[in-house]
């Protein structure tokens, strides 16, 4: 909170942006607020509309960017998790889907850590997706993994 005079307080971003333009104050915008992803915006509309794919496409990038092994995410991918999760909208990805996915691959009695491992990949993709720039994904990240 910004407080501009005894009694008065500036707390939302327009109000700290009149009470430095009246202080004549140059001043800069933190990036939370130019990319804003407030229902209807440009960046908005384009975050809902990222899928899985893409985000796994950005993972794979990084993986060669940094000189990882790229084999074994690429097959996880096209084996497993294509099929599940292809064409699905990154946003539309919550719980319910995850423990589909977990109960269909014990199903087929693949061992637990290996599909612990390959959601390790989708999370991955994820995070990548969230903190690109501008962001390819909105919400809180989770501070603890699971």
């Amino acid at each position: 909170m910004h407080r501009t005079k005894p009694g008065t307080s500036c707390s939302s971003a327009a109000g700290i942006d009149s009470c430095l333009q009246r202080r004549g104050r140059r001043f800069h915008r933190p990036r939370s607020l130019v990319y804003s992803t407030v229902p209807g915006t440009h960046a908005a509309l384009r975050i809902e509309r990222i899928t899985v794919d893409e985000l796994y496409a950005d993972l794979i990038q990084d993986y060669r960017i940094k000189g990882q092994t790229v084999e074994w995410a690429e097959r996880v991918w096209n084996v497993h998790l294509k099929d599940f999760f292809c064409g699905m909208r990154a946003a539309n990805l919550g719980t319910n889907q995850i423990t589909g996915y977990v109960e269909k691959r014990l199903s087929e009695n693949s061992a637990k850590s290996t599909v612990n491992r390959e959601l390790a990949l989708l999370r991955r993709a994820f995070s990548i997706g969230f903190d690109a720039e501008p962001r390819r994904l909105s919400g809180c990240r989770s501070s603890t993994s699971t």
